[in-house]
């Protein structure tokens, strides 16, 4: 788990709120021309079966993302994550370079301790101006990352924080049906097998210490999934509404990792070949794109590594077309 993960979401609530753009409401067709669409095989020449999306975590995040960085993602991603308090020029370059948009909403749903704002239906209100005039391009909102850690940081009830979350996603899709509904879970809430919110619509998790062992254990990532995929696939025969799976896979390496860029290499395929066994997967968001600093070290990001980026961009032109 990461702090930056944690703190750098907390840290920027205040300042959307008083910087974020405005926004529309009608939710986006997922079906218009610039939307990735499978082949009639699903297949590739190179045997690798179609995604829908492909983009890195926290890509246009303030204090992470730079408008220069959308030339270099555009050909390795298709899929643009925004927390910013410029949203309207962020979407409008996300439309300027043919990609999509998961933009995180949880500013104007959650407080800077993560509970519920009392005001949340008003407060959303400052935002639903502006989708209306990128509909064509917005095909998810992303809420609370790590919500279970943010929660127990900031004593909240696991069960509240779920709630909430379950509250707030019905909200949104009442508004945009069309409009997927998106989390990261940490690896401790799925190995714990902690009851997750039913009302999302892509479920994915972290972990980036290693493929085969993770959370502080010897679990591998596809064990971590299976857990994951039991409660998810519950959901789907409860309800019979779709959801989807999203893989994390690093694209950065520590600073202190000893084998530094070889362990994100690695991992590639060793993800690749999970993601291609397993339809439920439909989404890659790796971590992360830019180099940042955390304490006393940094991650080094996909753009500042040559080779780690020569490999997801070829992932990228595997799986999406």
């Amino acid at each position: 788990m990461l702090s930056f993960r944690f703190s750098t979401f907390a840290g920027f609530v205040l300042l959307c709120l008083t910087s974020c753009q405005p926004m529309k409401s009608n939710p986006g067709s997922s079906s218009d021309s610039n939307t990735p669409q499978d082949t009639s095989s699903g297949q590739d020449p190179g045997g690798l079966r179609a995604l829908k999306y492909f983009g890195y975590y926290a890509s246009q995040m303030d204090g992470i993302g730079r408008d220069e960085d959308f030339e270099l993602l555009s050909k390795s991603s298709n899929l643009v994550h925004i927390l910013s308090g410029q949203l309207e020029s962020k979407l409008a370059l996300t439309r300027l370079y043919s990609m999509k948009a998961m933009v995180d909403v949880h500013p104007y749903l959650f407080d800077a301790s993560f509970n519920l704002r009392s005001d949340y239906v008003e407060s959303f209100r400052q935002v639903e101006s502006l989708l209306n005039s990128y509909q064509d391009i917005i095909v998810a909102f992303y809420l609370i990352d790590e919500p279970y850690i943010a929660a127990d940081k900031n004593g909240i009830p696991q069960e509240t924080m779920k709630a909430n979350i379950n509250l707030v996603a019905k909200f949104l899709r009442s508004k945009y049906p069309s409009v997927a509904i998106a989390t990261i879970f940490d690896a401790t809430t799925i190995k714990r097998e902690w009851p997750l919110p039913e009302e999302l619509d892509w479920y994915g998790f972290d972990c980036y210490t290693g493929f085969y062992y993770c959370g502080g254990g010897l679990r591998s990532i596809p064990t971590f999934f299976e857990l994951l995929k039991k409660q998810v696939n519950a959901f789907i025969a409860k309800d019979q509404r779709k959801r989807i799976l999203m893989a994390v896979p690093p694209s950065a390496y520590n600073s202190t990792w000893s084998d530094k860029e070889q362990r994100v290499l690695d991992q590639v395929d060793l993800y690749k070949q999970m993601i291609e066994k397993d339809p439920m997967f439909e989404v890659v968001m790796p971590f992360i794109f830019q180099t940042f600093t955390e304490g006393d070290h940094q991650w080094i990001g996909t753009r500042d590594v040559p080779e780690v980026l020569r490999k997801f961009q070829e992932y990228y032109r595997q799986v999406i077309r």
